[in-house]
């Protein structure tokens, strides 16, 4: 398989991280004049870090992925760590990149109708 230049797999995520990415960004909408710079971008996923924490105490699960394991605020840490190191146009794409993987969601499911 070819990799390109800009394939979210050369920002340094996994699959697991682009989950948590995903779950952390799931509804959050900008003006359309604003442009997401990693600062925004980490302070979303750490939003989703204290709501996992929040979620795992109340409910005994993370709400956003349904899952019981108590270290999934640990890794919206680990994944807020690098997206610290992402530069602004690299995160405003993860961002863009998460839109485009909703609005494909929505698609298909009016597709289905």
């Amino acid at each position: 398989m070819q990799r390109f230049r800009f394939s979210i797999e050369n920002m340094g995520l996994d699959g697991r991280q682009v989950q948590l990415l995903l779950s952390a960004l799931n509804g959050i909408a900008i003006p359309p004049a604003f442009m997401p710079t990693t600062d925004w971008v980490c302070n979303q996923v750490f939003a989703g870090q204290q709501e996992s924490h929040a979620d795992i105490a109340e409910m005994g699960k993370d709400l956003s992925n349904d899952e019981s394991n108590p270290e999934v605020p640990f890794e919206y840490q680990d994944l807020v760590e690098k997206l610290k190191s992402l530069p602004d146009w690299q995160s405003a794409a993860l961002y863009f990149y998460s839109c485009g993987f909703f609005e494909g969601q929505d698609w298909q499911r009016h597709q289905a109708r």
